[in-house]
């Protein structure tokens, strides 16, 4: 205020009372309710966007395998049958 110029700070600042900052402390805390409701729903997107991504990926990966075998068989004339590895099949 000073550099400034300015002579009369008290036209420009005021000195709330405890009472005062009480009551606007009190006005503030219900608004971090809303914040903590507003974490849980973007975690729940968060997690319904990587789950969405998931089985898109699983359903990718399962198209590619029966590509595959489809490709596999093309080839080879017979149907491919499940690969048993060590002991006996069935």
């Amino acid at each position: 205020m000073e550099a400034a110029g300015l002579t009369s700070p008290d036209l420009y600042f005021t000195k709330p009372t405890p009472e005062d900052i009480q009551k606007r402390m009190q006005a503030a805390e219900p608004q971090q309710q809303p914040d903590a409701a507003m974490q849980q729903l973007q975690m729940q997107m968060q997690l319904a966007n990587e789950k969405a991504r998931m089985d898109g990926e699983n359903a990718r990966r399962k198209l590619e395998m029966e590509r595959e075998q489809n490709l596999a068989e093309m080839a080879g004339g017979t149907a491919l049958t499940t690969a048993h590895i060590g002991g006996i099949p069935g």
